[in-house]
């Protein structure tokens, strides 16, 4: 895991960019966590990010997730829909994902609505190692956590994400 926290430096984020993208393309670390105090940049950061990765050919963008209260959407606030959400994403950018995940679906219908562990194993790892290898490494975003309404769930998906990492 890499932490890097934002500053309000001129130059930073071109920096935290640059870094990231280098991350994307070449580290075997499968999570990078961004941190900084509220107001710095790191929402913008998330979704220049996102722009840059849909345009680069090295790497899987598997989509974004970004929490909000303010927005008022239940679901930005439930930890629950990101799994969910990131991969229908995905199958609509992939339709090989698309129909390893159809498959799996067709075996559990209700995946989604399961624990996030479940999820992380059901909708994610079992649909991608059915295309193992990757020819590219795939990257989600997930922007803001700490939006989330219920931290247990916030700190299961953490769990099973960080757990989901250390065995692909």
């Amino acid at each position: 895991m890499q932490s890097e926290e934002v500053g309000c430096m001129p130059g930073t984020r071109l920096r935290v960019l640059s870094m990231l993208m280098d991350w994307a393309r070449n580290e075997p670390t499968r999570i990078f966590w961004l941190a900084g105090l509220a107001g710095t940049g790191k929402t913008s950061i998330a979704v220049t990010l996102c722009q840059l990765l849909r345009g680069d050919h090295s790497v899987i963008f598997g989509g974004a997730f970004f929490c909000s209260r303010t927005a008022n959407i239940s679901e930005q606030m439930d930890a629950r829909c990101i799994l969910p959400t990131l991969v229908v994403t995905l199958a609509y950018q992939s339709p090989m994902f698309a129909t390893a995940l159809a498959k799996t679906l067709k075996t559990d219908s209700h995946a989604a609505l399961k624990p996030i562990g479940v999820q992380i194993a059901t909708l994610l790892q079992q649909p991608l190692v059915a295309q193992a290898p990757l020819p590219h490494p795939v990257i989600f975003i997930i922007d803001a956590l700490d939006e989330c309404s219920d931290e247990d769930e916030v700190k299961k998906l953490l769990h099973a994400i960080s757990t989901a990492c250390s065995v692909s």
